[in-house]
C-alpha cells in the first residue's frame, strides 16, 4: 500500500492534449454518399458508396479515360447520383481537369494530400485505392486542400511560368559564358555584366568575326575604363567552330528574355485586374518587388480563411520545423515537403529583406546564422515573413515595421513642404510660438510641460 501511494504521489500525471481545430468532431458524420477517385495521366478509377435508408452501403466501381468523351461520361454518372463529396488525391497536375470538369456541375470536390491518404500496406491496385479514397471520405477521415480558384489559377500558372523561363535564361547565360571560357576569352570576368549594352556588342563582334581594335570602340560608360584588359582578353577571337554555336544562344536568350518581358506584362495586366489592393500591400514589405508580390500573391491567395491562422499556413507551405518528439525527448523534426515556387519565392524576399537597412529582418538572420547557419537562417527569416504576409492580408493592412518610427520619418520627409505651406499661410510664426512654450524650461521642482519632448542627454 505504502508503495502505491508513493506512486501515486510521485509525478504529476500530464494534462490531456488540448483538442485539435483542424479536425472537429463534426467532421468524423458519415456521409451517405461519397465518391473516390483515383487519378493517372490516361486514365482514372471511380469508386462510389452509397447507403440506402436501411443502411447498407452499395459500392460501384467504373473506369474511365482522362479526357474527351469519358470524362464527360464520368461527369454525367457523378452528377446524377447527388454525391455529398468526391475525393481524390493530388497527384501531379493530372487531377486538375476532373476537378475542373466537376465544378461545373456543383459537386463537391476535396484534393486531399497524398501523404494523408496513404493506405496501409496490403493489396495495391488502382480498384482499392479508389475504394480506400471512397471510404476515408466516407468517414469524414480526410481534410481538403487548398485548391485556387480560376483567376488565381490563372495568376499561378503565369507566375510559374515566368520562373521556369528566369531560370532557362540563366542556363543560357551559364552555357555563354562556358563557352567562351573554353575558347579562352575570359571577358565574362572583366566586365561586370556580359549582357549588358558594352557585353553584348562584343558577343555580336565575337561572333561576326570583327577586329578587336574596332570592337572594343563599342563599350560604353564604366567598361571604357577596361578596353586594355579587354583588348587582351580577346586575343585572337573566337574559332570557325564555336562561333555558330554562340550565334545560336546568343538568338536563344535574346528570344527568352523577350517572352519574360512579354510574361511580365501579362502577370501586371492579370494582377491589377483582379487583386490591385492586395499586391499593392505586399509591396510594402521589405524585399518584396511587384514581381515577387505577385508570385506570392498566386500561391497564397487573398482570402486567409483558407488556412485559418499563421501557423497553418506555414505548416501547408513546408515552412516550419516538423515535430518529432518520443519520450520526452525532442529529436529534431526535418520541415515537410511543401510549395516549392512559394518556398523560392519567399526565400528570395528574405535574403532581400535582410539587406534592407533599419528592418527587423537583417538582425534577425545575422542572429540566427551565428548560431544556427545561414541556410536555417533563411528559412526561418522566410517562416518569418510568411506569417507577417497572413497578417497584412487578414487585416488589409500594410507593413508596418516595428524598428521604424514612421511619425518621425514622415516628418522629416515633408518637413520642407510643410514649412513652405505654413510661411504661405502666414502660420508660421504663431507655430514657432506654440513650439518656444512646449520648449519652454520648467520651474524648480516641477517636470515639464505636458507634451513637451524629453531633452536629450549629452555624453
Amino acid at each position: 500500500m505504502q508503495r502505491k501511494k508513493q506512486k501515486q504521489g510521485g509525478q504529476p500525471s500530464l494534462a490531456p492534449p488540448p483538442p485539435d481545430r483542424r479536425y472537429p468532431e463534426a467532421v468524423l458524420e458519415t456521409a451517405p454518399r461519397v465518391a473516390g477517385i483515383d487519378v493517372h495521366k490516361m486514365s482514372l478509377t471511380c469508386t462510389v458508396l452509397v447507403e440506402d435508408d436501411n443502411g447498407q452501403v452499395e459500392s460501384e466501381t467504373r473506369q474511365y479515360r482522362t479526357y474527351g468523351a469519358e470524362l464527360g461520361q464520368l461527369v454525367d454518372w457523378l452528377g446524377g447520383l447527388e454525391l455529398t463529396r468526391v475525393v481524390m488525391e493530388s497527384t501531379g497536375v493530372y487531377w486538375k481537369a476532373v476537378q475542373r470538369a466537376l465544378f461545373d456541375t456543383g459537386v463537391q470536390v476535396w484534393i486531399c494530400n497524398a501523404h494523408h491518404v496513404k493506405r496501409v500496406p496490403g493489396r495495391k491496385t488502382d480498384v482499392s485505392d479508389s475504394q480506400w479514397l471512397a471510404t476515408l471520405a466516407r468517414h469524414g477521415l480526410v481534410n481538403p486542400s487548398f485548391v485556387a480558384p480560376p483567376r488565381l489559377e490563372e495568376l499561378r500558372r503565369l507566375t510559374r511560368l515566368y520562373a521556369r523561363t528566369r531560370r532557362l535564361a540563366s542556363t543560357l547565360r551559364n552555357m555563354l559564358h562556358r563557352m567562351l571560357d573554353e575558347g579562352g576569352l575570359r571577358i565574362g570576368g572583366i566586365l561586370t555584366d556580359l549582357f549588358g549594352l558594352s557585353g553584348r556588342n562584343l558577343l555580336d563582334g565575337l561572333v561576326e568575326g570583327r577586329d578587336p581594335e574596332h570592337m572594343v570602340q563599342g563599350v560604353k560608360g564604366k567598361a571604357r575604363k577596361k578596353i586594355p584588359a579587354l583588348l587582351d582578353a580577346l586575343g585572337h577571337g573566337l574559332d570557325d567552330g564555336a562561333k555558330p554555336l554562340v550565334a545560336l544562344l546568343r538568338d536563344m536568350l535574346d528570344a527568352v528574355e523577350r517572352s519574360l518581358a512579354d510574361l511580365e506584362r501579362r502577370i501586371f495586366d492579370a494582377v491589377k485586374r483582379d487583386y490591385e489592393l492586395p499586391w499593392t500591400l505586399l509591396q510594402t514589405l521589405p524585399g518584396a518587388g511587384p514581381l515577387a508580390a505577385a508570385a506570392l500573391l498566386a500561391e497564397v491567395g487573398d482570402e486567409m480563411e483558407a488556412f485559418g491562422t499563421a501557423r497553418r499556413m506555414a505548416s501547408w507551405a513546408g515552412m516550419c520545423p516538423g515535430n518529432n518528439e518520443s519520450a520526452g525527448k525532442s529529436k529534431g523534426g526535418k520541415r515537410r515537403k511543401g510549395n516549392v515556387y512559394l518556398r523560392r519565392i519567399l526565400c528570395e524576399i528574405a535574403q532581400a529583406a535582410a539587406r534592407t537597412r533599419d528592418v527587423q529582418f537583417g538582425p534577425y538572420k545575422r542572429g540566427l546564422a551565428l548560431r544556427r547557419g545561414t541556410g536555417r537562417a533563411v528559412m526561418a527569416t522566410a517562416h518569418k515573413i510568411l506569417r507577417i504576409v497572413f497578417a497584412m492580408l487578414r487585416d488589409d493592412k500594410p507593413y508596418r515595421d516595428p524598428q521604424i518610427d514612421y511619425p518621425a520619418r514622415t516628418a522629416l520627409k515633408n518637413k520642407a513642404r510643410w514649412l513652405k505651406m505654413l510661411c504661405k499661410a502666414n502660420l508660421l510664426q504663431e507655430v514657432a510660438q506654440q513650439a518656444a512654450k512646449q520648449l519652454r524650461p520648467a520651474p524648480d521642482g516641477a517636470g515639464p510641460p505636458p507634451g513637451a519632448a524629453p531633452e536629450p542627454t549629452v555624453a
